[in-house]
């Protein structure tokens, strides 16, 4: 008799756990991923840079699946909010968790998935705010989403207003607020670029050159965009975008830049084989010189990483290794109404302004930070160009500094 009313009893607690995870079907992928992020966290270091971050995806996407369920039956009213309210916050804790231990948090940026890692902390965040949300009375749940609505398309308004109009300056509230309040969150949700381009009109498209040399002598260039190497539109519009992130220089001339930049620039062109003569004498600093913002540089060299991986060897010679990537940042001019009814052809040479970036390593460290044409422009010019810019005639009647520096000969390439 005993026996009997300990299984009723049993049985009843089992029917009331079934019964619970009956009405909150969101329990099952959240206890998925906490075995998954437990079991990642216990053997992250025995697995692959790779593998860990595949386990860290699918640890994300389990939990947000559980947020989609609590979310959804919390508004259709199958369990009480607290439900909902504690799977957020554990969905919180775990993602947090899973992207401090999963992820690979190495010293060495080329091993390092901290893109990743602050992606799921900031999902982490979004989880515990929302529990928060929750627990707010419907009045200052409405004003709180009023606000995050309010924020976003100011920060929006910031960006569209900010670049200066032709001919004059942005309002300094618009400058001063992109700079100050909102610039992080739309560069972590990459919603300024597109705004930033079309306000008020396109400007000249950059580019972004690689050559690899390698220790057998051989070298390859590898452009970005390439139209031709693209199998979908999609991809060369993406491109365009990721060589967009290199525009952003420092902001201003240095202050040695006629003392000491510009002379080590002319000597570099005199030590150099072929010689590289000087730049034009009516050409402007601003222009002559642009070194990348602190922030580039890092992306430049997480690009050359990517380069020097997906090509490490030329294709011929399995043994031969990169010596050095070279890197070149290109700004292609857009041509003037009147310069296309004058005959000129879009693409031709002189529309493109090269800047050298510097000699790498295949970890994306700069191998000469001391070159004296780092940083400094290699412009391509027409004859006719050249004679309105050196009236005093000291220089040739067609000067390519590019191919002087680089090698490659734009002008002799198929369109």
């Amino acid at each position: 008799m005993n026996t009997n009313l300990e299984d009723q009893a049993a049985g009843g607690v089992v029917q009331e756990w079934m019964g619970w995870f009956r009405a909150c079907p969101a329990l099952f992928p959240l206890l998925a991923g906490a075995l998954l992020a437990s079991m990642g966290a216990a053997v992250a270091s025995h697995l692959s840079d790779e593998a860990r971050g595949v386990c860290a995806l699918i640890v994300g996407i389990l939990l947000g699946v559980a947020c989609n369920f609590s979310i959804r039956d919390w508004v259709n009213g199958l369990h009480p909010k607290v439900v909902a309210i504690g799977v957020l916050l554990v969905v919180g804790i775990i993602q947090a968790a899973s992207s401090l231990w999963i992820l690979p948090n190495s010293t060495d940026p080329a091993h390092n998935w901290d893109s990743l890692q602050r992606l799921g902390l900031v999902l982490a965040a979004v989880a515990v705010v929302g529990a928060f949300l929750i627990l707010l009375p419907l009045v200052l749940r409405k004003i709180a989403f009023v606000c995050i609505l309010s924020f976003h398309f100011a920060g929006i308004m910031s960006a569209v207003t900010s670049v200066d109009p032709p001919g004059t300056h942005a309002p300094w509230i618009s400058t001063y607020m992109w700079v100050k309040v909102f610039r992080p969150y739309l560069h972590f949700l990459y919603m300024n670029n597109a705004y930033h381009f079309y306000s008020p009109e396109p400007g000249p498209a950059t580019l972004v050159w690689y050559r690899i040399d390698y220790s057998d002598g051989k070298s390859r260039w590898v452009r970005v965009p390439n139209r031709d190497a693209s199998p979908v539109p999609l991809l060369y519009q993406r491109t365009v975008s990721v060589c967009d992130a290199t525009n952003m220089s420092s902001g201003y001339t240095p202050g040695d830049y006629y003392s000491n930049l510009l002379p080590k620039r002319t000597a570099a062109g005199l030590e150099n084989q072929p010689q590289i003569p000087p730049l034009p004498s009516d050409i402007q600093a601003a222009y002559a010189y642009r070194e990348p913002a602190p922030n580039v540089k890092k992306i430049l060299a997480s690009y050359v990483r990517h380069v020097a991986k997906t090509y490490p060897r030329p294709g011929d010679n399995p043994s031969a290794t990169i010596s050095k990537i070279r890197v070149y940042r290109l700004t292609h001019v857009i041509i003037t109404p009147k310069e296309m009814s004058g005959g000129l052809d879009p693409n031709d040479p002189a529309t493109y302004v090269p800047y050298f970036y510097g000699d790498y390593d295949t970890e994306g460290n700069l191998k000469d930070d001391k070159d004296g044409f780092l940083y400094f422009a290699l412009p391509i010019y027409n004859e006719k160009e050249l004679r309105k810019r050196n009236p005093d005639g000291y220089l040739p009647s067609c000067l390519d500094y590019f191919v002087l520096h680089s090698g490659l000969d734009l002008s002799k390439e198929k369109k």
